[in-house]
């Protein structure tokens, strides 16, 4: 066999296996990038919900702490402060609510435990304006609802979840 015909045929082999080298590289860093690119767009999507959950879960805490300093300051006096207030609070008591199952989707189902606290509190609220049917409370019908730990309460759970969602925020 000729010098040329070997050559030719070596040099064949050589093309052959340089082409599938560079293909198992190319799908090897495609791989690798797709993987990347998922994990960067779910990172993204809980950073962007922790966010906005946040948000929701400070504007509750204030609106229900606005509430109970304004039930504990006038004891009803301004009527249509104290319904302002109320009606804030149960928008963004709401609000939190429609958040909740984002919260479940992107960080599990053990996050409604911890959010529930500030949930029902929504609800206690509207009971007790329908209990008083939202005329003036007595003394006795405030400090019910008033009990001293209920603003530790709010806290507690807001630093709870805080705690947890801005480690995804970072």
């Amino acid at each position: 066999m000729p010098l040329i015909e070997t050559i030719k045929i070596w040099s064949d082999i050589g093309q052959n296996v340089t082409l599938s080298v560079a293909a198992l590289i190319t799908a090897y860093f495609g791989a690798r990038g797709l993987t990347a690119w998922r994990r960067e767009l779910g990172g993204r999507a809980k950073f962007e919900a922790a966010r906005e959950i946040l948000r929701a879960l400070y504007e509750a805490r204030d609106s229900a702490l606005t509430f109970l300093d304004s039930l504990r300051s006038v004891l009803w006096a301004d009527d249509k402060r104290q319904h302002q207030h109320w009606l804030l609070l149960r928008e963004r008591i709401r609000n939190l609510q429609s958040l909740s199952f984002e919260l479940e989707i992107n960080f599990g189902a053990r996050m409604n435990d911890k959010i529930s606290p500030l949930l029902s509190l929504g609800a206690a609220c509207d009971q007790m304006m329908l209990e008083t049917g939202g005329s003036k409370m007595t003394l006795e019908q405030l400090q019910g609802y008033l009990k001293p730990t209920l603003r530790s309460h709010i806290t507690d759970t807001v630093d709870n979840l805080e705690s947890t969602l801005t480690k995804h925020i970072r």
